[in-house]
């Protein structure tokens, strides 16, 4: 019997970012718990997250309603 594979998805939304002093320890937050993957459900604020982010695990993101310039 094969052992079930386990996945780690951090999920996030409305962070409503423009670049921030905090990103430094939400990035350290978000590595620790070593992520498969990282989705993203509108809302994001600055594509300077979604960058940071993908230096941690592939990202799926969409656009919220106050995401025009991204």
């Amino acid at each position: 019997m094969m052992k079930p594979q386990t996945k780690t998805i951090v999920i996030l939304s409305d962070s409503h970012w423009r670049f921030s002093a905090k990103l430094p320890a939400y990035l350290s937050f978000i590595q620790q718990l070593k992520p498969d993957a990282i989705l993203h459900a509108g809302d994001i604020g600055h594509i300077d997250l979604l960058e940071a982010l993908e230096n941690l695990a592939p990202v799926f993101a969409v656009r919220g309603n106050c995401d025009t310039g991204i």
